[in-house]
C-alpha cells in the first residue's frame, strides 16, 4: 500500500504514528447471530454506539435445507431510527456464504437485518449471522 494512499494511517500506523503490521485487525468487533427466522420484517435494533462498527459480514443459513427464496438486508443507522442499506444477501449468493462490505466503509452506530423476502421450502427458518468491525 503506497504511503500517500488514504488508507496508509488507518491500517498500518498504531496511534504514536509508528508502522506496525501487528496493529493490524486488531479492532473491536461485535458478532450477532439472529436464529430462527421464519418470516419477513426488520430484527431487533444492535447497538453499536460505544464502539461503531464500519465493516460487515452478512451470512445466510438454511437450517433444516436449502431455502427456496431470500433476501436478508443489512441495515445501518446513526441515530437508530432511519436505517439504510448497507449490502443484501439472496438466493443468488448461496446458503451459507459470506458477502463481505470489502473496503467500502460503513459508519453505523446502530444496525439490524432486514428480511424482504423469505420462501423457506425444504428449509424450517434460517439464521442470519453477521460480524461487524471497526
Amino acid at each position: 500500500m503506497a504511503e500517500n494512499s488514504k488508507n496508509y494511517d488507518r491500517f498500518w500506523k498504531n496511534r504514536s504514528g509508528v508502522v506496525s503490521i501487528a496493529q493490524a485487525g486488531t479492532a473491536p468487533n461485535i458478532s450477532v447471530n439472529l436464529p430462527e427466522i421464519t418470516g419477513t420484517g426488520p430484527s431487533d435494533i444492535t447497538d453499536v454506539s460505544s464502539e461503531p462498527m464500519s465493516s460487515f459480514t452478512m451470512q445466510v443459513i438454511g437450517v433444516g435445507g436449502t431455502p427456496t427464496l431470500w433476501a436478508v438486508t443489512l441495515e445501518g443507522s446513526l441515530d437508530g431510527v432511519n436505517f439504510s442499506e448497507i449490502m443484501v444477501h439472496t438466493t443468488l449468493l448461496g446458503d451459507g456464504e459470506n458477502l463481505y462490505s470489502g473496503t467500502t466503509l460503513f459508519p453505523v452506530n446502530y444496525f439490524r437485518i432486514n428480511v424482504t423476502q423469505l420462501t423457506l421450502g425444504p428449509a424450517t427458518s434460517i439464521t442470519v449471522n453477521i460480524l461487524g468491525t471497526q
